[in-house]
């Protein structure tokens, strides 16, 4: 039974602008053809808005598995983001054990119930060990259920310690900023490694019907925070993704689309502060749908490629690569369409773009 509605708090409107998540909530894209999962539980006779909270492993206990309340706020900091998003309680995803008889959580507990209830996205906020064995036993799960994503908080160390699942390659790991005065500033705590991915925001303010048990007012600092964020971008993304393509995006697309998007926080390219940087969303009329159906450096540019003249390949790949035109939403150029006056204002638009980009690269 529901607790309550999920209400977009006003206070944290200036993060969702900031991300570019407000820019999918004005297209209409919420997360409701997606379900995500916590690796965190707590009783839903507590917390469990618009009854979108599942329990495959039983009620949990209180509001959290830590002190304050943890597994409900960063739940919580995730329907900021994806409101309409079903959430799995995924408890069983922290059990591990290292060495060559390892027992991994992911593998043994969850894998029948993310396949069960298509989860493409779950996000970590808590210290989760590995070896070289564990290691690869997430990268044989995450690549074998092709579109999942495991977003992990890189921790709150600073240089002295990071979550040791970060050195798994199939692994996201997110490190945490602050905004002020609309510039994203890296928190100090946030754990340095060279095996961070990306930055996500933290200082977001949860609240909850039920108060009693739990402290609810104020900002929640922490890569606990900064991780539910992001996942909730990506839940954003598929269901996008699914709405135009019927599916969501593959892990390599998800992380592809990530790093098109990306803006640097300090220092130019890769930092193992930010990783590539902090993931920005664009307007989704924008995006070219079908550069993320195939996988990197693949060479069909359109489904129905093969009814371009083999004369005109060569300049629809270079006006395809430099954003000056694109296909429409399912993936499809349509060589012998004319251009209506609209689509030529579009097309025109990404040209003029182009050129601004061009002339910008060349001032720097």
């Amino acid at each position: 039974m529901a607790t309550e509605t999920t209400n977009l708090h006003t206070e944290n409107n200036y993060i969702r602008k900031f991300t570019g998540v407000d820019r999918f909530h004005n297209a209409g894209y919420f997360g409701e053809r997606v379900t995500a999962a916590t690796g965190e539980n707590w009783s839903i006779k507590n917390y469990n808005p618009d009854d979108l909270v599942i329990i495959p492993f039983g009620d949990g206990y209180g509001w959290g598995n830590f002190s304050g309340g943890h597994g409900s706020k960063t739940a919580a900091t995730f329907f900021q983001v994806a409101p309409r998003s079903r959430l799995v309680q995924l408890s069983k995803i922290s059990r591990a054990r290292t060495g060559k008889d390892c027992y991994c959580g992911l593998e043994d507990d969850c894998l029948p119930y993310i396949e069960e209830y298509g989860i493409t996205s779950v996000f970590c906020s808590f210290d989760m060990i590995c070896d070289k064995y564990l290691a690869q036993k997430y990268q044989t799960v995450i690549d074998g259920l092709g579109t999942f994503n495991l977003f992990v908080a890189a921790g709150n160390d600073s240089s002295t310690d990071y979550v040791e699942l970060a050195r798994c390659d199939a692994v996201t790991t997110v490190g945490a900023y602050y905004i002020q005065n609309n510039k994203a500033i890296p928190e100090d705590f946030s754990s340095t490694t060279e095996y961070l991915d990306f930055a996500a925001p933290d200082r977001q303010v949860v609240k909850f019907a039920k108060e009693t048990g739990v402290t609810t007012y104020g900002k929640q600092t922490g890569t606990s925070f900064a991780a539910p964020w992001l996942c909730g971008m990506a839940c954003l993304v598929n269901d996008f993704f699914i709405d135009k393509t019927g599916k969501p995006l593959t892990h390599e697309a998800m992380m592809r689309f990530f790093r098109d998007h990306c803006v640097d926080i300090g220092a130019e390219g890769f930092d193992s502060k930010t990783g590539h940087g902090m993931v920005i969303l664009p307007e989704p009329s924008e995006i070219n749908v079908w550069k993320y159906q195939t996988k990197e450096g693949g060479e069909t540019m359109y489904k129905d490629e093969n009814q371009i003249s083999e004369w005109a390949k060569e300049n629809v790949r270079y006006c395809n690569e430099y954003g000056i035109m694109e296909g429409d939403a399912d993936g499809k150029f349509r060589p012998r369409d004319f251009p209506t006056r609209e689509e030529l204002a579009c097309s025109q638009a990404r040209l003029h773009k182009s050129i601004l980009n061009i002339i910008r690269e060349m001032m720097k």
